[in-house]
């Protein structure tokens, strides 16, 4: 269209073929129109050739508003970043930003076909962790950016990414053939995917997925932008309906087909979807085909898995026989497929957890089962436990396959007597039908107490051991590729650590069979049974010595009671001979030697001394005997001295020793030295 001197209207008007023009001229010459007559002519000069463009339509620029709420692989690392601070004109710049919020591996800033900073960028951390906490602090930052996953590394890993699918393949078609659809309806020159055809693009590209649209107006690229998105939309839409909740099954042969499958599962009532994909050739491998598949029943999902997995199926004769692998499908994954799963410690059975001991005032948060989800949200939950006290926290434990609550939780309470008043109103463990609600102790919080719990045992220790090596074994014997012992208030040393579940305790493994998660509930049952039955014991032994000390608190005072007087001896007489009770034998020892002596008659265990005894209360009157020590001694009841003259250290020491005591003696007044 252009505007003529006259301020009238013209338009170029192409035409496929020359016959089609010649018919229009004739046709339109001097044609009358909303009062105006059309003056039309062919072109005498041939039109200049328009110049072709190229531009660049990164995956993750596409629009996404059906994009489904799927969490990463453990293992991604990339982030794409929009609506970054305009002055971030250089990758430089723009690396170092991206630095401040952890370890950069790659960035990569996007650019529009001049050249110019789009305020987009790619960033490929060190880690998966790093990659997370950026995209959370650059959410919490006023500087107004946007941080998500990128799209391009999960649709470059096909099947081993988030979606499950070969997002590369549906958004091309085979052989590339949907891109040409796409490339014919927007009259662009060409369309490929991250090569060029002909004119080699201004635009640097990088390693992500990404199109380049050759045309001659950028109408046209927006025009390929628009259908490349719907086609994206489509992928998400198949992700939710056939890949997020399905079951996934592996191992068969290529002559499978969907009626197959239909014929495997028809025990379990039937299937509502299929998916089958080609999963990539791996480095130790071919190409191998997985489907994807849903049951009408849901509730049958479970029997399914359990049946079917690492089973021989198949008739031989519409089906072909093969063993197959049937698990569900992981959302919490690593793309080598092995999953992530947490086990919270209440939730194991304890057998024999101690129950001798009451709680603590320090004990206020329950382990509750049975909650009626089908009948209450969590803010009616709330406001039911709210009637017992303050709550302070509570959590609703979530299958780690469908993220939906599974009826057990954790209720904290601001004061021990409110969680002790919801305890007494729900049904012992141990003693409720199936729809009843339960309440313990929570065994999380005393782990947490440590020492200070109620039974006065560091649980952590026996579970963690010295240095990991309690968590190293149990890795091993659960065949586990990854075990991680966490809280909220324990700190993490693993820098590569997965998220928290909870704030209570829960272990996480690393697991590569479903089998090995009944495997890890296996282990760390025996191991709480066999800390527990210790625990026990100690509780035991501390109730016996509780009570012999009580026992021996009482005799010091029935032998006082019992305990004759002893007069002072007359000057010259010899000293009283020892009770019986003493521990030497009835009257005066050979050669009248002091009763006192300890090293001859010591007291028998759990007897005091009589009064004037060594360690006893002097009787009243009574003076300091004659000259005694406790190196007097001897038949003829006279002074031994027991002085040995060395020349070797140990003899010096020695007699040191004895002049000290000697002479703790006579400032005593000649009262023995214990």
């Amino acid at each position: 269209m252009e505007t003529l001197e006259s301020g009238q209207k013209g338009a170029y008007i192409d035409y496929q073929k020359e016959t089609a023009a010649s018919g229009a001229l004739s046709g339109l010459h001097g044609l009358s129109l909303m009062g105006e007559k059309l003056s039309c002519g062919m072109q005498e000069e041939p039109e200049p050739e328009r110049p072709i463009l190229s531009f660049v339509i990164y995956v993750d620029e596409l629009a996404m508003p059906s994009r489904p709420e799927v969490g990463p692989r453990l293992d991604d690392r990339e982030v794409f970043c929009t609506r970054l601070p305009a002055s971030l004109q250089s990758e430089d710049g723009v690396r170092a930003w991206f630095a401040s919020f952890g370890d950069i591996e790659e960035v990569f800033l996007v650019k529009d076909y001049k050249l110019q900073p789009s305020g987009k960028a790619y960033a490929r951390f060190k880690s998966h962790v790093a990659a997370s906490k950026a995209i959370a602090a650059i959410a919490a930052a006023a500087e107004g950016a946007q941080a998500a996953w990128s799209e391009s590394e999960r649709a470059l890993l096909g099947t081993r990414g988030s979606y499950g699918l070969n997002v590369l393949r549906r958004l091309c078609g085979d052989d590339a053939a949907q891109l040409q659809e796409i490339r014919q309806a927007t009259g662009a020159t060409g369309l490929t995917v991250g090569t060029t055809e002909g004119e080699q693009p201004k635009q640097v590209t990088g390693p992500q997925l990404h199109f380049v649209v050759h045309c001659e107006q950028q109408s046209q690229a927006d025009e390929c932008r628009a259908l490349l998105s719907a086609e994206l939309a489509k992928v998400h839409v198949a992700f939710t309906h056939e890949v997020q909740g399905s079951l996934v099954l592996r191992g068969f042969p290529a002559s499978w087909s969907e009626k197959g499958l239909k014929f495997v599962f028809a025990p379990f009532g039937g299937l509502s979807s299929v998916c089958l994909q080609e999963e990539p050739a791996q480095a130790d491998g071919p190409a191998t085909r997985i489907a994807y598949v849903k049951l009408r029943n849901a509730s049958q999902t479970s029997k399914a898995c359990k049946s079917l997995h690492q089973t021989k199926v198949g008739d031989g004769d519409l089906v072909e026989e093969c063993v197959v692998q049937c698990n569900r499908w992981h959302p919490c994954a690593w793309s080598d497929g092995s999953f992530r799963m947490g086990i919270f410690v209440d939730q194991l059975a304890m057998s024999r957890r101690p129950t001798e001991t009451g709680p603590t005032s320090e004990d206020k948060e329950l382990f509750v089962r049975n909650l009626p989800l089908q009948d209450m949200n969590r803010q009616q939950l709330q406001e039911y436990f709210e009637g017992f006290g303050e709550v302070e926290d509570l959590y609703l434990v979530r299958d780690p396959f469908t993220d939906e609550p599974i009826g057990e939780g954790y209720v904290r309470f601001t004061l021990h007597r409110d969680a002790k008043r919801c305890l007494e109103a729900l049904t012992p463990d141990g003693e409720a039908e199936a729809t009843d609600l339960v309440g313990s102790w929570s065994d999380s919080e005393r782990i947490l107490q440590r020492k200070l719990n109620c039974y006065r045992f560091n649980l952590i220790s026996e579970l963690v051991g010295k240095d990991g090596g309690g968590l190293e074994r149990l890795k091993a014997d659960g065949k586990l590729k990854g075990l991680w012992f966490l809280a909220d208030s324990l700190q993490q040393r693993d820098k590569h650590a997965p998220k928290l579940l909870g704030k209570q305790v829960h272990l996480v493994g690393r697991f590569t069979d479903e089998t090995h998660i009944k495997l890890l509930h296996e282990l760390l049952e025996r191991i709480l049974e066999e800390v527990h039955a210790r625990i026990a014991d100690r509780i035991e032994r501390r109730k016996r010595k509780g009570a012999a000390a009580a026992r021996a608190a009482e005799r010091p005072k029935t032998a006082a009671a019992q305990a004759p007087a002893y007069p002072a001896p007359a000057p010259g007489a010899a000293w009283p001979a020892p009770a019986p009770y003493w521990g030497g034998p009835a009257g005066a020892p050979p050669g009248g030697a002091p009763p006192y002596d300890l090293y001859r008659y010591p007291p028998r265990p759990g007897q005091a001394p009589p009064p004037g005894y060594p360690g006893g209360p002097p009787p009243p009157g009574w003076g300091p005997p004659p000259s005694a020590t406790v190196f007097e001694g001897g038949q003829d009841g006279g002074r031994e001295r027991r002085r040995k003259h060395r020349s070797s250290e140990g003899g010096e020491k020695d007699g040191k020793r004895r002049r000290r005591h000697r002479e703790e003696g006579d400032k005593a007044g000649g009262a023995p030295a214990a």
